[in-house]
C-alpha cells in the first residue's frame, strides 16, 4: 500500500453456515455460493462486508449521518451537492482455512500452499521462513501440526503400516516432520482469531493441516454444505409446486481473510476536509471493532452468523 493508505487485515470466522449467493446455478445446486473465477474457491465480496458494517453503525440513517462526521468520512454520503466517497475500503474476503470432516478428530481446518502464499503477500505478520514450496511436492500427503488428533495407523497389505488422515472420501499420508513450523503458523492464526483463549488455540492447532493445492480445490468444491429447502403450502400442508430447491453454504468454522484500509487521500479531499478535522485519532477504532455480523441470506433460519476480527495492531 502507498503512503496515502493505512491497511490492516480483517478475518471472518463462520459461526453458522454462510450463503452468499451467486444466483441460479447451472448444475445440481440450484443456489450456489460465490466463487473466484480463476481458482474456483469460495469468497465473500468486500461490498457485502462493508455494507453490513455500515448498516450496523447506521450509515444509511439520513438523520444520524449528518451529525456524525466520522460516519460520513468512513462510509461516504450521497446527495448532489454533498456527495463524497467513503474512505474505508474493504477487499474481498478470501478463503484461508476450510473445515473438512475427518474420520478421526471430527474435522480438520485445511489450507494449501497457494492459499498461504496469497496470505503471505497480504499479511505482514506472516512467518517469512516457512518453506511453502515443500508442502506442494506430493499430492497424496497431508502435513499436520498434531498427528495425535487427526491421524490413525493403517495396515497396508504391501506397504506395511502407514499413518493416514481420512478427510471425506480421501485418505492422505500423514507427515509431521514440519510439525514445529506448522504449529507456529497455527499459533499465529489462532492468536488473531481467538486472542487470549488458550482452549481454542489448542483446538485450532490440533486440527490445522496443509494439503496439496489440487486436493484443496477438490474439497472446497465437493465438501461444502448443500441443504435441500422446501416451502409448504399453508392450506394443504404439503410442498408447494416448484418449491423444492438446493442451497450451497460455506460450513460453520470456515475462516476467511481480507484487507481493509483507510484512504487518506479521500479523507483529505475538500468535501470531507471539515469532517476529518473534527475526528480524534482514537475515534477511528470504533469501526475496527471485533463483532458478530449477519452476512448473506437466510438470517431468519439462523444462517450467516460470522465473527469479524480485525488485526490486533496496525501494519508497520
Amino acid at each position: 500500500m502507498n503512503k496515502q493508505m493505512q491497511n490492516k487485515m480483517y478475518w471472518l470466522h463462520c459461526l453458522s453456515p454462510l450463503h452468499v449467493g451467486a444466483g441460479e446455478g447451472a448444475e445440481y445446486i440450484d443456489n450456489p455460493i460465490m466463487r473466484e473465477k480463476v481458482t474456483g474457491w469460495p469468497f465473500v465480496p468486500g461490498s457485502s462486508i462493508k455494507g453490513v458494517i455500515a448498516a450496523r453503525h447506521g450509515a444509511g440513517d439520513e438523520k444520524k449521518r449528518p451529525d456524525n462526521p466520522l460516519l460520513k468520512a468512513a462510509f461516504g454520503s450521497g446527495g448532489a451537492d454533498q456527495a463524497n466517497a467513503g474512505a474505508l475500503i474493504f477487499t474481498d474476503a478470501h478463503l484461508i482455512c476450510f473445515p473438512v470432516r475427518s474420520l478421526r478428530g471430527t474435522f480438520a481446518w485445511i489450507t494449501s500452499p497457494l492459499v498461504l502464499q496469497r496470505l503471505k503477500r497480504d499479511y505482514s505478520g506472516f512467518p517469512k521462513e516457512l518453506p511453502l514450496d515443500d508442502f506442494q511436492k506430493e499430492k497424496e500427503v497431508i502435513y499436520v501440526a498434531s498427528a495425535e488428533t487427526l491421524a490413525m495407523g493403517v495396515n497396508e497389505k504391501q506397504g506395511g503400516n502407514q499413518t493416514k488422515v481420512f478427510l471425506e472420501d480421501l485418505d492422505l499420508i500423514c507427515r509431521d516432520q514440519e510439525k514445529k513450523k506448522i504449529g507456529e503458523l497455527a499459533k499465529l492464526l489462532a492468536g488473531i482469531l481467538w486472542a487470549g483463549d488458550k482452549q481454542w488455540h489448542e483446538i485450532f492447532k490440533n486440527r490445522f493441516a496443509i494439503v496439496h493445492d489440487e486436493v484443496f480445490s477438490f474439497l472446497t468444491k465437493t465438501a461444502t454444505q448443500v441443504d435441500t429447502r422446501i416451502r409448504i403450502n399453508p392450506e394443504q400442508k404439503t410442498v408447494a409446486d416448484g418449491a423444492l430447491w438446493t442451497e450451497e453454504y460455506l460450513p460453520a468454522e470456515t475462516i476467511l481473510a481480507g484487507v481493509v484500509w483507510q484512504d487518506n487521500e479521500l479523507l483529505q479531499r475538500k468535501k470531507a476536509e471539515s469532517e476529518c478535522k473534527k475526528i480524534k485519532p482514537d475515534d477511528r477504532k470504533k469501526y475496527y471493532k471485533d463483532e458478530v455480523l449477519q452476512l448473506g441470506g437466510n438470517a431468519t433460519i439462523g444462517r450467516g452468523q460470522v465473527r469479524c476480527v480485525f488485526e490486533p495492531k496496525e501494519n508497520k
